[in-house]
């Protein structure tokens, strides 16, 4: 009973060690295929010493749905979803794997294949902007192809993404020509630090309308703020 019980285990794992092998070498032609190896060596070197083929799937998702659209566009969709989804088997949980298959989904541009995806990245990764930044993006790179429901969706998202200083710096202009003044003024939160950015950012980029109605909401910020204090 003993011996048959160490025969499977032993079957178990070499069939495992195959299964890893032929992983990596599928991970490798996948690099290969989108000429990842001829542009940057870096990237084949790296997938051949991490120790785990869910970390080298990433690692060359990454790089694919990081390239200018001119260097593979739509067509790299598929073989980025395949490493995404082999990253993710081994790492379930992970926010970065989500957030590579929301990016891998805008590939193809419609919103209801990258929504989800990057809405469970910002789940998995509470206080980080990096998924926040990324969905508030992706919704004004879309916003003229979204439903009144989504643009609705669109907005909360676009809240969370801009307590980030680096997005309001890189983004707010964007969603003011986007969205138009009064909604993007509407899409900031209730932060003082944040909205007095925005009317800086506002004011060096000409949006006179936009820095104006930012400053009308300091004003009532500042006038109701004594009446939320507690008594003492």
């Amino acid at each position: 009973m003993a011996t048959i019980a160490c025969m499977l285990l032993l079957g178990l794992c070499v069939t495992g060690m195959v299964q890893e092998v032929q992983g990596r070498r599928r991970i490798a032609s996948i690099a290969e295929e989108q000429q990842l190896v001829r542009r940057d060596r870096a990237v084949a070197e790296t997938v051949s010493l991490v120790e785990g083929n869910d970390e080298a799937a990433l690692l060359v998702a990454e790089v694919i749905v990081g390239r200018p659209a001119a260097a593979g566009g739509a067509s790299s969709a598929p073989a980025a979803l395949w490493l995404i989804l082999r990253g993710l088997s081994g790492r379930p949980g992970s926010a970065y794997g989500r957030l590579l298959l929301g990016r891998s989904a805008a590939i193809q541009g419609e919103a209801s294949q990258w929504v989800r995806p990057l809405e469970m990245a910002v789940v998995a990764a509470p206080g980080l902007d990096f998924a926040s930044a990324e969905l508030g993006r992706r919704y004004l790179v879309r916003w003229g192809a979204l439903t009144p429901e989504q643009r609705r969706a669109g907005q909360e998202s676009l809240r969370l993404a801009l307590r980030s200083e680096s997005f309001l710096r890189a983004a707010f202009s964007t969603a003011v020509a986007t969205l138009g003044p009064e909604a993007a003024v509407g899409a900031l939160p209730d932060d003082s630090p944040t909205l007095r950015l925005a009317e800086q950012v506002s004011r060096e980029a000409g949006n006179g309308a936009a820095a104006d109605l930012i400053a009308a909401r300091l004003r009532a910020l500042s006038a109701s703020a004594p009446a939320s204090r507690p008594s003492p």
